[in-house]
């Protein structure tokens, strides 16, 4: 459940970069506000990634990266859910 992160919860992105495989990055949660802030720098091979708590449990799928910083910003699990429920996917 994305809903239950708190401001500096561990967090790792697990991305497939096509020229070394899979990476893991770490970091911590910043924000969880509708969307999850994360300071876990993010590049563009690893927009589209999972996001994970420290049990493991995606809780949210990267998409973008606040400019120069290294603030990266997740569409929080819960929300794709509910897209997901809406659709019938």
């Amino acid at each position: 459940n994305s809903d239950n992160l708190n401001t500096e919860d561990p967090a790792f992105i697990i991305s497939s970069k096509t020229s070394i495989g899979l990476t893991m990055q770490k970091g911590i949660i910043v924000a969880n506000d509708g969307y999850i802030q994360t300071a876990i720098p993010l590049s563009l091979s690893d927009e589209g990634s999972i996001l994970i708590n420290a049990e493991g449990q995606v809780v949210g799928i990267n998409t973008a990266k606040q400019v120069n910083t290294s603030i990266s910003i997740a569409i929080n699990a819960n929300v794709l859910k509910e897209i997901q429920n809406k659709f019938n996917l």
